[in-house]
């Protein structure tokens, strides 16, 4: 046989040994599906073949713009023809309980710092005019005004007027959002192919989807300004609605009771609504290529979280300002709750990853043959008395020396079988006529069964005779005879020989490793017991003196 064909004839598998028990069968049945529950976890749900990536921000931006006239200036609404129905008792000294609502100028209307903006919806005013304390005139010359209350402190003396109102609708203010995204794309091999980066206010030929998601649900969409689905060819200006439609995805309208933010005071007697007290909105916007979107590209699923809390932020704004000639002071001290707005951005996307494919096959080929590791485990060791004998079949101690014996009596035991089946001592041959009588009787049930038929066995009895005449002589002898039946011993015939033979030279390593040779030699060169063997002792020679009857006398 060539190099080639011997390297190519066989493979190698592993050897497994069925235990009978239906208890362990059982613990082994359960392991076995939770093992093949978690590999599809693992391979359905989490999709471990692929390879994340995480998009950074790119291009963005929110701004406000003016809403439409006519909903900015209806009257028509529950906080400006009704606003004490909106009135909150927090406790038996605090109320609050604006009479009316105003527009608030360009200016004031809104405050953006950095990325965030805030909303003023609810605003005190306190308008102050302080006096020189130190003044010729005091402060019980003080005169303040019918709708002015006159305070004084240790350090000044003011006239004070409150003015607490509703902001006019300020959820008809247009929020306005541009964003994109960057974010490296990986190739099969796991390896940073380039870095993509899209925005919606740039006209490239990667488009991208934006969706506006109700409470974060990615299975319902949620309209702004008028539209469920921002393409790109429509998200050049920025995707844009009034804010009560970002504060409905959110699940928030203005004139909601929030019954979280009760007080629990004496004197309160409902919950506030958000327009009194504010609330934070948060916009998150989260890229993937990973959907189930009709769409062929990335998509922004945007999730607006709207939590109602107090939310407040003070202002002044100076109409006089004391200085060091004159303590006189006049100003307008703000107070107001109202919408505060920032923008998060996050994501991931999901290249497909030759070796993390790999990785996932190799680890879900071991979580599968943890239940048999656990169960072996179990069977060998936990169980007892069983135990010992679930392992003594499960662990084969092989010794080479120790097996010389047991090999020599069943190749004694084959020559004798082979003297049987020639009806001689050594001399006969097994021919093909005997080896297919031989065949017929050994096959026999299987012939009774209609199984194997004459031509059949004919074939097979022809075939064996192919396979133990090696030397091709249309017959089997004794030493063929022997070599089929130690062909699927581990020790051959020749092994036994050599082991024996006094001029084999063995390899450097077999003389280092190998405790073979020591252990025949220890066995083989053991003195002879120094006791004779009764049928070699010499028999003793016993000298026997002649009975000599007494004589009489006369």
């Amino acid at each position: 046989m060539d190099k080639v064909g011997f390297l190519c004839n066989s493979i190698t598998i592993n050897k497994a040994l069925s235990i009978k028990n239906q208890r362990l069968g059982l613990v082994f049945r359960i392991l076995q599906i939770a093992a093949v529950v978690l590999v599809l976890i693992q391979i359905a749900v989490s999709r471990a073949w692929n390879s994340q990536t995480l998009p950074v921000s790119y291009g963005l931006e929110m701004w406000t713009t003016s809403g439409s006239v006519a909903a900015k200036t209806n009257s028509a609404v529950v906080h400006c023809n009704d606003s004490l129905a909106l009135q909150y008792v927090y406790n038996e000294n605090t109320t609050y309980g604006p009479t009316s609502c105003k527009r608030l100028p360009p200016g004031e209307n809104y405050n953006k710092n950095g990325p965030s903006l805030f909303f003023p919806i609810f605003v005190m005013d306190t308008y102050v005019h302080g006096y020189d304390p130190m003044a010729p005139k005091t402060c019980a010359d003080v005169v303040c005004g019918p709708k002015q209350t006159k305070v004084e402190t240790v350090d000044t003396c003011e006239c004070q007027e409150k003015d607490d109102f509703f902001v006019k609708n300020p959820e008809e203010n247009v929020l306005v959002i541009n964003h994109g995204f960057a974010v490296n794309k990986v190739n099969m091999f796991g390896g940073k192919e380039k870095t993509v980066g899209r925005s919606v206010m740039e006209d490239e030929e990667n488009e991208i989807l934006t969706i506006v998601t109700l409470k974060g649900d990615r299975d319902t969409k949620c309209q702004i300004g008028g539209r469920l689905e921002w393409p790109l060819s429509v998200s050049k200006q920025g995707i844009q609605g009034p804010l009560k439609d970002w504060m409905a995805c959110g699940g928030v309208h203005l004139d909601d009771p929030v019954p979280t933010s009760r007080s629990w005071m004496k004197g309160e007697t409902k919950a506030p609504v958000a327009r009194i007290l504010g609330l934070n909105m948060q916009i998150s916007l989260i890229y993937t290529n990973s959907h189930n979107e009709d769409f062929d590209g990335a998509v922004c699923y945007i999730e607006v979280i709207a939590l109602p809390l107090w939310n407040s932020h003070t202002a002044i704004a100076f109409t006089q300002v004391p200085d060091l000639y004159n303590a006189t002071s006049s100003f307008r001290n703000r107070y107001q709750f109202g919408i505060s707005i920032s923008l998060q951005s996050s994501g991931n996307f999901l290249w497909f990853d030759l070796n993390a494919l790999i990785l996932v096959i190799t680890s879900s080929l071991v979580l599968l043959a943890l239940p048999g590791t656990v169960v072996q485990f179990l069977a060998t060791t936990c169980v007892g008395r069983v135990s010992t004998i679930y392992a003594a079949v499960a662990t084969e101690s092989f010794s080479i020396v120790e097996s010389f014996h047991g090999l020599c009596a069943r190749l004694l035991g084959h020559k004798m079988s082979y003297e049987a089946l020639t009806a001689g001592k050594g001399k006969s041959t097994l021919k093909q006529e005997a080896l297919l009588d031989n065949l017929k009787e050994v096959m026999e049930e299987e012939i009774t069964a209609g199984t194997l038929q004459d031509a059949e066995l004919e074939k097979m009895a022809f075939f064996l005779m192919d396979q133990m005449d090696t030397a091709g002589n249309d017959c089997v002898g004794l030493q063929e005879f022997l070599h089929a039946s130690n062909n699927n011993e581990a020790i051959k015939m020749t092994d036994l020989s050599s082991f024996f033979d006094d001029d084999f030279k063995p390899g450097i390593f077999e003389k280092i490793f190998s405790d073979v040779a020591s252990g025949i030699k220890g066995k083989a060169q053991k003195k002879p017991d120094s006791k004779v063997a009764p049928e070699q002792q010499q028999p003793q020679v016993t000298q026997v003196t002649p009975f000599t009857a007494p004589t009489s006398s006369s």
